[in-house]
């Protein structure tokens, strides 16, 4: 789950508002929770993308 969590932020860390993601990331530990997380935050990516 820590290389995971590494990768990930590392791939979301040139994005807007990936800060605030990136940090919840470092925080949580279950999967199910870093892809609900992650669905939400890309959900949020495509509405701001089409603002």
């Amino acid at each position: 789950m820590i290389e995971k969590r590494k990768h990930t932020a590392w791939y979301l860390k040139d994005l807007p508002g990936s800060d605030r993601i990136r940090r919840v990331i470092n925080q949580i530990d279950p999967r199910a929770e870093l892809e609900e997380l992650l669905s939400h935050f890309k959900s949020e990516f495509k509405q701001q993308a089409l603002s």
